[in-house]
């Protein structure tokens, strides 16, 4: 009875959270839309159905420190919502952004041209590496990217990449229907090629961040809109992760039968493989009970409070990567990482006392939103915007210290431009 009740109830208070930061049309939106999916629906599935790897009890204690840790987040989210004066987000409605955006000096073609050259440098070693464009495949991305040295320009490459994932919403605010459909087909050209499934985000979180921008109440056409979005980010998802084991682009294009495709796509998501499954792992911890190196020590909030400090040259002040430890512990070979939801990583980093984290995440929620509803240039608001929705759909994930790393890096760029740009005006 208990088992049920509580995995109904952390359902509702994550549906519920969902609901408020919809309403207030802010990017952590977009963390706890990727926790309601990847957590809130798969475990309360799970509550009524049983896990046959755990007892009840695991999935009983996962309910009351899921339920602990949205109940201090959404108490401190409430308070400090208030401090930043909640009518600010009234900035983030379609009209009054779309009104600012046009009147605003914005050189998108310069930004256009950024992305596609960043896209070209991206690809065009990766392609090399691999013996051309068809060749390319998820195996070859991977042995490619085991070559580069420590520091790489692939890095920084990656971080403009994302620092312009909101290029398509700006270009869509100024009524540039071509522009957006180009920069929408770059950011797809990317991913297939790359196979990387995060680097789909920007399309997803444009079309669905013009969709919030413009949602005047949550209706039921809404509901409906968004259930359909949820099923169809799932299905592209698990759709990239069978597109990767047909090998390279020559061998998918000769191969591909769109039955057998969407057959597998099936199996990977009812057999809970894949990202729908992560939450598992959270439950081993719990199983366990933490008993594991590196665990309970916040070493992924260390690594967040050191994020401009490489590791290597850290004197061992900065931890290893939370993600391997995990992965580790886990029984993967060395180097390899998981993610285990934001829930899960909480868990590793302080076990029980990570329901405390529900107060960081709240105030992480709140400096964020103060940083974007303080520009007083929209554009770069919505570049902004998009930046910290990529970062937060990868920190739900259970990637914590990589979704961090885009968005603190990614803020001091979009920072730069935006100050560079105000002075280009005055001058």
């Amino acid at each position: 009875m208990w088992l049920y009740l509580l995995g109904f109830l952390q359902f509702i208070v994550i549906a519920f959270i969902c609901y408020y930061e919809f309403k207030l049309k802010s990017p952590i939106v977009f963390l706890w839309a990727t926790l309601f999916v990847m957590f809130g629906i798969m475990h309360l599935i799970a509550s009524f159905n049983g896990d046959i790897s755990y007892p009840d009890i695991v999935l009983l204690k996962a309910s009351l420190f899921v339920l602990f840790f949205c109940i201090l987040y959404i108490f401190m989210r409430f308070i400090l919502v208030k401090l930043i004066h909640e009518n600010r987000y009234n900035i983030l409605k379609f009209n009054t952004l779309q009104e600012k955006c046009i009147n605003e000096s914005f050189n998108l073609n310069f930004y256009l041209i950024l992305l596609f050259t960043v896209i070209v440098f991206k690809i065009y070693p990766y392609a090399k590496n691999s013996g051309g464009l068809l060749a390319t495949s998820w195996g070859a991305g991977r042995e490619y990217a085991s070559t580069l040295s420590y520091f790489n320009m692939n890095q920084v490459l990656t971080i403009i990449y994302y620092c312009l994932s909101g290029l398509a919403i700006c270009s869509f605010l100024r009524n540039k229907k071509i522009s957006t459909i180009l920069i929408l087909s770059l950011f797809t050209i990317t991913v297939i090629i790359s196979r990387n499934r995060i680097e789909i985000l920007p399309v997803f979180i444009s079309l669905l961040s013009v969709f919030i921008f413009k949602c005047k109440k949550i209706n039921f056409r809404t509901i409906i809109f968004v259930l359909i979005s949820m099923v169809t980010v799932i299905y592209v998802v698990y759709g990239l992760r069978v597109f990767r084991h047909y090998g390279s682009l020559y061998e998918f294009i000769q191969n591909f039968e769109f039955n057998d495709f969407l057959n597998k796509v099936n199996i990977y998501i009812t057999t809970d493989n894949g990202e729908l499954g992560l939450r598992r792992v959270f439950y081993y911890f719990i199983y366990n009970n933490n008993n594991f190196d590196n665990f309970g020590k916040a070493h992924s909030y260390i690594r967040m409070m050191l994020v401009f400090v490489p590791t290597k040259w850290s004197f061992g002040i900065k931890p290893p990567d939370f993600a391997q430890s995990m992965g580790a512990a886990i029984g993967m070979e060395q180097g390899g990482s998981t993610h285990p939801t934001l829930f899960g990583d909480c868990y590793a980093n302080l076990g029980w006392f990570g329901i405390l984290l529900g107060v960081f995440w709240a105030f992480y929620a709140s400096i964020f939103d103060y940083i974007l509803l303080k520009r007083k240039r929209k554009n770069y608001l919505v570049l902004l915007y998009s930046l910290f929705a990529v970062g937060n759909v990868i920190i739900g994930r259970g990637s914590v210290y990589n979704g961090f790393v885009y968005i603190a890096y990614g803020t001091i760029i979009i920072l730069v431009l935006d100050h560079l740009s105000c002075v280009k005006l005055k001058n």
